[in-house]
């Protein structure tokens, strides 16, 4: 019996890449992954059958830390030049990820 149950795991879809450069069937990947054999075609035409490439952060975006001293700047109503004067960033940069993550009252640096 095949096991639909739980999501496709980052193993899973190793596995299925892995098995499809092999030249395997899709019957033979879904058996391996106990998925059904409709998820990994539906997968792999996602995908167009190539691998994807891994997803990387753009350097230029904030990091934590950054996130954290814009949501501490927020606690203490700083003014969002002095935040992005600290922080070395544009003042739009600071006043968009602070209004992309719920405007100044519910900014939290863990949930963006």
């Amino acid at each position: 019996m095949v096991s639909v149950y739980g999501g496709m795991t980052h193993d899973r879809k190793a596995r299925i890449w892995q098995l499809w450069r092999q030249g395997r069937p899709m019957s033979e990947i879904a058996r391996d992954i106990e998925k059904p054999p409709a998820t990994v075609y539906s997968y792999l035409l996602y995908h167009g059958g190539v691998t994807p490439r891994p997803r990387v952060r753009r350097a230029s975006s904030l990091s934590l830390e950054e996130r954290e001293a814009i949501s501490r700047g927020v606690a203490r109503s700083q003014s969002i030049r002095s935040i992005a004067t600290e922080l070395g960033r544009a003042p739009s940069t600071i006043s968009r990820e602070i209004s992309r993550h719920g405007g100044s009252n519910q900014y939290r640096a863990c949930n963006a």
